[in-house]
């Protein structure tokens, strides 16, 4: 994938005339606004919810996805567990830094070219822009467009492997395992192999109905992404912070928080409620016609650039709502960023399951067994050395028996 990538950088750069048209179109179309410091969390893309929601979807991408903890699992020592996920950023970089550019290149290329394909209705919807681009830039190089649908396919199935076989690793380990333990290695790995292929067709399924709704994939990619990792994340956090916590309120925060994201994430997605994007200059489409009798090169309208002052709605803000709407009661909220999902879920977590443990362990008068090391490192001093149930634990060897009634009664 990223050797396609490559491709279409060295060929759309050299297109376009490299990288000081890219910048200049850039500049000119108010696409180089990165200091926008608007806290509120109803504005799209912001200083703030770059920095706060891509640093918890990352770290809950890192640190608490399936398919990384399989991963991170695998090696043989804890340095080497941190070693991994540190080196995991820099891999990152490979593939974003570049998908970036590729989005710069495409943004250029219309905009000298003075044709925006989506206004024009030669795709139905942007997250066809890229692969409409492919087919138009690199049409004078055969075979090359259709590598680069591999690529891009291969590199998808590569990620949707690992998570459906994550899945499959956890219905089994977590559920069936308890009730089916003793069966042969062959019929759970026929059980695994089962769950694959219904989840695989689930996911399918999703795929065709993703069609179905406005806005780009990636958006809805990481809006459910945030609705389902930051829960789990949140679970973490309410471990390693309370540790009062109990079983019940780590299902009743979690429980909570997966049903408030579904419904902000769907509702957001069924609403004209959408977050507030500054509106941009338009991608010019004056020369569409001119440009469509030209046979595999393409004339530049201008050598510079159009006048940035157009009032009329940007090929960004098609994407992604536009306007100051003002919106209060439910639309209000579901115009919030896409990018807080995941930290109002741990927020939710940790709050809802604090509250229900706290109140359990008043109104029952038990003290759950933990281990002091795993709380965050600066609140180990408030938290007592042993709970009773260690006391227990150590005077009676631990068997199985004895530790699943002490994680019962906590």
């Amino acid at each position: 994938m990223v050797t396609a990538m490559l491709a279409i950088l060295i060929k759309g750069y050299i297109t376009i005339g490299g990288m000081s048209p890219a910048w200049d179109a850039m500049a000119a179309g108010d696409r180089l606004n990165f200091f926008v410091f608007d806290p509120s969390p109803a504005t799209r893309h912001s200083f703030w919810t770059m920095l706060i929601g891509t640093t918890f979807l990352s770290i809950g991408f890192s640190c608490f996805n399936q398919a990384s903890v399989q991963r991170i699992g695998s090696v043989k020592t804890d340095k080497d567990a941190v070693k991994a996920v540190l080196m995991n950023a820099p891999f990152l970089l490979v593939l974003t830094v570049p998908a970036a550019l590729c989005g710069i290149a495409v943004y250029t290329h219309y905009t000298l070219l003075r044709c925006d394909p989506l206004k024009m209705k030669y795709v139905k919807n942007e997250n066809e822009l890229l692969a409409y681009y492919v087919m138009d830039v690199l049409q004078d190089l055969p075979g090359v467009p259709g590598l680069f649908i591999a690529a891009l396919m291969s590199g998808a199935l590569s990620s949707n492997s690992s998570s459906l076989n994550g899945i499959a690793a956890i219905l089994w380990e977590d559920f069936l395992k308890y009730r089916y333990g003793k069966i042969s290695d062959w019929k759970a790995a026929l059980i695994a192999k089962i769950t694959v292929i219904v989840f695989g067709g689930i996911g399918t399924l999703v795929a065709f109905m993703v069609t179905l709704i406005g806005g780009t994939i990636f958006q809805i990619a990481l809006g459910f992404d945030g609705a389902t990792n930051g829960p789990l994340f949140g679970l973490f956090f309410l471990g390693i912070l309370c540790p009062f916590a109990n079983w019940q309120g780590a299902l009743t925060g979690g429980a909570t928080s997966v049903a408030i994201l579904l419904w902000l994430n769907i509702g957001s997605q069924l609403t004209s409620s959408t977050s507030y994007n500054p509106i941009l200059p338009s991608v010019p489409s004056d020369r569409c016609e001119i440009n469509a009798t030209v046979n595999e090169t393409w004339t530049y309208g201008v050598t510079t650039v159009w006048n940035a002052q157009s009032n009329v709605t940007t090929l960004g803000a098609v994407m992604s709502g536009t306007g100051s709407q003002s919106y209060s009661g439910l639309n209000g909220f579901y115009a919030t960023s896409y990018l807080y999902y995941s930290p109002l879920g741990i927020l939710t977590t940790v709050l809802v399951g604090a509250a229900v443990s706290a109140i359990i362990n008043r109104y029952t008068r038990r003290q759950p067994y933990f281990d002091k090391n795993l709380v965050l490192r600066p609140l180990r001093r408030f938290v007592p050395s042993k709970t009773k149930y260690a006391y227990e634990l150590e005077a009676t060897p631990p068997t199985e028996e004895s530790c699943q009634s002490a994680l019962t009664d906590s």
